[in-house]
């Protein structure tokens, strides 16, 4: 099983109730992998999702996905189209019933990218939080930046 570099693009949209709308964009570097036909993206949340302290897998099994969350988050949701999966969000302070009713699930995954996009309504102890559009995409870290030749004029 090879192991890819990558870097992960999470761009979340939330519409509630009451047609506000919620966005962000997150970036990460992780880890990509492949066994048995089932891809693996591993990497650590970044400060600006929120969930600093948190270590996501994700696990694609072609029609559905797997999303597991340790740290100072814990979670294990799954999203599939037509399906409603219900879990526990745990964290230092609390602890609430989560449930995600997957509308939509769209894919295009190939040896080095992956695009996930989800739509899903959820519930957050209770609560309707409205509908959430996920895009997950994960691109092979190809390590272009700029660098400096020694010795060069400037």
């Amino acid at each position: 099983m090879a192991v890819t570099a990558v870097d992960i693009t999470i761009e979340s949209i939330r519409l509630d109730e009451d047609g506000g709308e919620d966005a962000i964009t997150t970036f990460a570097k992780g880890k990509r992998a492949e066994y048995k036909g089932v891809v693996y993206v591993d990497y650590d949340e970044p400060a600006v999702s929120g969930l600093e302290g948190t270590h996501t897998l994700l696990k694609w099994y072609g029609d559905r996905l797997l999303l597991s969350r340790r740290g100072a988050v814990a979670q294990q949701q799954e999203f599939c189209a037509g399906c409603t999966s219900e879990c526990l969000y745990e964290t230092s302070f609390i602890v609430l019933p989560m449930k995600a009713e997957t509308r939509l699930i769209e894919s295009a995954v190939d040896s080095s990218a992956m695009d996930i996009y989800i739509e899903y309504f959820l519930t957050l102890g209770g609560e309707p939080q409205g509908l959430t559009k996920l895009r997950i995409l994960v691109r092979e870290d190809v390590g272009i930046g700029y660098k400096r030749q020694a010795g060069g004029s400037s």
